[in-house]
């Protein structure tokens, strides 16, 4: 005789509760193990979303051992029990395809990732779920720059970061990681000015004085490290490439991948510059002949294009400048 529904309901919560305390632990299999039991009790009793959720997380515990043909079985069966319970378009349907494509993703299958992760995306926005559908996004995006299409990837970056920004903030983890990847994006797909654009007003947003948290120090090299190498490889500016470079280095730790990297792209520019320490004091990085218009920086974060008329006549690359931008973006040089 098959235990009330009650008590069965009673024992799948503590089955559940067990397998998540030891996801949490690390312990992947015995965690896979529970919610499998928990699937077999609420498949016989009859209750399709709570055998879904535990066949959801029994992928999640598969994909973190990296075991991802069982991860991928679960993934699939909980996305069958939900769609043949709520129907093609439903949040749980949304987070059974967002983890899908995850997985095949990670298992070198981005372009087999791209359908999945898109109808969730489209299935999240229906629903006005915004956090599942910035996270889908930004799994999207990556997805779609991995199988050539990266100018595709690009635009969804660009939503993505449009989302984060609105709900979030500038500075937010999630944006400052779509705009990256939107950057890297349009680098691949061979739109230098616009990644030159989105990485200039990353090093904006996240602009401050004095030394910045380890995260936004972090993303910020990033974002000069990009830059040098647009001058670099792009343009052939050893000189604009070789300050960008210097304010990475600046910015992080001997040893640190960015600062490694940067180093190494260093070395074909030449001497490395030295880097302003001061909090309103920018250097000309960028000015080419004939122009009508200068590039200024500061490895705090900060890349602006000003006019020559707004500089002093004789600045050239690496003349250091004391500037105060005010509201509204006005420019006040200050020596």
């Amino acid at each position: 005789m098959a235990p009330p529904t009650d008590a069965r309901r009673a024992r799948y919560d503590r089955v559940m509760a067990e397998a998540d305390g030891l996801l949490r632990k690390g312990d992947f299999d015995g965690a896979v193990k529970h919610y499998a039991a928990a699937a077999e009790l609420a498949r016989d009793g009859g209750a399709v979303p709570e055998m879904a959720t535990a066949l959801h997380r029994a992928a999640i515990g598969r994909d973190r051992s990296g075991q991802l043909e069982e991860a991928l079985w679960f993934a699939r069966q909980a996305l069958q029990a939900d769609e043949s319970f709520f129907g093609p378009a439903h949040p749980a349907v949304a987070r059974d395809l967002h983890s899908l494509g995850v997985v095949l993703a990670r298992g070198g299958k981005p372009g087999e990732a791209v359908a999945p992760l898109r109808r969730s995306a489209d299935i999240s926005a229906r629903f006005e779920s915004a956090r599942e559908r910035l996270t889908t996004l930004l799994a999207l995006g990556q997805a779609l720059h991995r199988s050539d299409a990266p100018k595709e990837a690009a635009a969804v970056f660009s939503e993505a970061a449009e989302l984060a920004t609105a709900s979030d903030g500038a500075q937010s983890p999630h944006a400052v990681r779509a705009m990256l990847s939107m950057a890297a994006a349009q680098a691949a797909a061979g739109e230098l000015a616009h990644a030159h654009a989105t990485w200039a007003e990353l090093t904006r947003r996240l602009a401050g004085n004095g030394v910045p948290p380890p995260a936004i120090a972090t993303s910020l090299a990033r974002a000069w490290q990009g830059l040098g190498t647009l001058a670099l490889r792009g343009r052939g500016d050893r000189v604009d490439a070789g300050w960008m470079y210097a304010f990475a280095m600046a910015l992080t730790p001997p040893g640190h991948p960015v600062h490694d990297a940067a180093a190494a792209a260093a070395a074909e520019c030449g001497p490395a510059p030295t880097v302003p320490r001061q909090p309103d004091t920018y250097v000309v990085v960028a000015a080419p002949e004939g122009s009508s218009a200068v590039d200024v920086a500061r490895p705090t974060g900060g890349r602006f294009t000003l006019a020559r008329s707004a500089v002093p006549a004789d600045v050239a690359v690496g003349r250091a400048l004391r500037l105060r931008f005010g509201a509204g973006g006005t420019l006040e040089v200050l020596g």
